[in-house]
């Protein structure tokens, strides 16, 4: 009953401070058929982009029953929604979701999302994830917003063969010390 009562707030467009909050209930319920749709519906068919962006990235702790709004969400106008949609993939991960997640990094748009792409091949511990961050490292981008992303991963996976790449980054990158 609580689920259809949260589902129903999103459904009738409630102010956005309410909608964060039914969002989160709802990710709590992964288990709940019904909670998991509304998620769906939200991250895909919501007006605002930020309801669908919090409703993508609520669908991380779903698993691989929220891989099909996933896989949609790649697909919104919104770069703040696919670059939520790519770091929920690296919390479901599995092998269907490592290969969406590499899909926004060769193709996608936005550094931004390129940039969560790689941060999310480390969540998803993906075999790929050191050719990842070494394409990442040399590709320039706007304020170096993907070479962030790749540190980023370097340091979510604790890969210590970087320590030589990160160390020569440090005179040109406010993230490499940090790294180390």
């Amino acid at each position: 009953r609580a689920t259809a009562w949260r589902a129903g707030q999103l459904a009738e467009g409630a102010d956005g401070r309410n909608r964060e909050w039914v969002l989160g209930q709802l990710g709590k319920r992964k288990d709940d058929a019904a909670a998991v749709r509304a998620l769906d519906e939200a991250a895909t068919g919501a007006d605002y982009w930020l309801t669908r962006s919090q409703a993508a990235g609520a669908l991380g702790g779903v698993g691989a029953a929220a891989l099909p709004a996933l896989e949609q969400a790649l697909g919104d106008t919104s770069a703040q929604v696919r670059r939520s949609a790519v770091a929920a993939l690296g919390e479901v991960g599995g092998d269907r979701a490592i290969a969406l997640i590499d899909g926004a990094l060769q193709h996608d748009s936005s550094y931004g999302v390129r940039a969560e792409a790689i941060g999310a091949l480390a969540s998803a511990h993906a075999p790929n994830l050191r050719e990842a961050i070494v394409t990442g490292l040399e590709t320039p981008s706007y304020r170096d917003g993907i070479q962030q992303g790749a540190l980023g991963a370097i340091a979510q996976s604790g890969d210590t063969t970087f320590l030589a790449t990160v160390d020569s980054l440090v005179p040109t990158s406010q993230i490499a010390p940090f790294v180390l």
